[in-house]
């Protein structure tokens, strides 16, 4: 447990420090790295969304904390890392969680991505209030293209990859790598088998395969 400030924004940012730091030491774990493997079919956006909505179920931090020597004025913030959750069928956490565990195998794969921070809670409308991830996928021509993965408002709420909250009265991306740029399309697209392959290949590289 460690303590962090109270300062809405500074708290945020580390937090999201912290996930950023958990989703890419995770990403060599041997169990997180089956499960990206397995996630790369039949495409990564895809097969990264159906692993993490597959898995995880929705929690509050509040639940999830319940137990813990907290007093009844601090709030609990709850991150179970991606190594944990590959572990774990049926886990449960929040949206940070969700996030990481989801922004983890993008980054195994080789795909780079950010995180996604927004306020949108009309009563606050400065305050961040949920999280999500952001895939740049690499395309033939260089290019990057931006597909919004909210994996914790999934089946469950009717969404799937490409949907982000029409809702947003402040948004900011944290890129998790340098590779991660807003350079590119604001657009959702379905991938090709070319981008599969792209996947398959990365992993085979990181690996030593080839």
């Amino acid at each position: 447990m460690d303590p962090v400030s109270s300062d809405p924004d500074f708290q945020v940012a580390q937090t999201i420090d912290l996930m950023k730091r958990y989703a890419l030491e995770d990403r060599y774990d041997p169990y997180l790295y089956m499960d990206a493997s397995a996630a790369s079919q039949p495409d990564p956006i895809t097969g990264v969304w159906r692993t993490v909505t597959g898995r995880m179920r929705f929690q509050e931090d509040e639940d999830s904390a319940e137990g813990m020597p907290i007093g009844d004025t601090e709030l609990a913030e709850v991150l179970i890392r991606p190594r944990d959750v590959a572990r774990t069928s049926g886990c449960y956490g929040d949206c940070d969680d969700f996030s990481m565990y989801t922004a983890c195998l993008l980054e195994t794969m080789g795909i780079p991505c950010a995180f996604c921070t927004i306020a949108a809670e009309p009563d606050e409308p400065m305050r961040y209030s949920h999280v999500y991830v952001v895939a740049y996928v690499p395309m033939s021509d260089g290019s990057r293209v931006r597909v919004p993965l909210d994996t914790s408002h999934g089946p469950v709420f009717g969404h799937g990859p490409g949907w982000e909250s029409p809702v947003a009265f402040r948004r900011r991306e944290w890129p998790l790598s340098a590779n991660a740029s807003s350079k590119t399309m604001d657009v959702v697209a379905w991938l090709s088998l070319g981008l599969s392959i792209f996947s398959l290949w990365e992993l085979a590289r990181k690996s030593g395969w080839v």
